[in-house]
């Protein structure tokens, strides 16, 4: 815990370090401007939602392999090579 603690206070202490740096007046602070997703600006259109399911397809066979059916396969291996 203390150790996320001195993490999450760099940015303070690196801030307070730059405060006579003249550079820092030079910026000007950015403003964060969140949107939600029907707000967004979607320039890829169906291409995106395409290439999502493809994404989410191959790792649901990645998944489904690796982790449920690996475990079987080797040990079914394992169980030919004996005999």
């Amino acid at each position: 815990m203390i150790g996320f603690l001195v993490v999450a206070e760099t940015h303070k202490f690196y801030a307070k370090s730059l405060q006579n740096q003249p550079l820092k007046e030079k910026v000007h602070e950015a403003e964060l401007e969140i949107k939600t997703w029907t707000e967004s600006s979607n320039k890829f259109g169906m291409l995106d939602f395409i290439m999502y399911l493809i994404y989410r397809a191959l790792k649901m066979g990645y998944e489904c392999v690796y982790y449920y059916f690996m475990p079987f396969i080797v040990v079914f291996l394992t169980f030919l090579t004996q005999g």
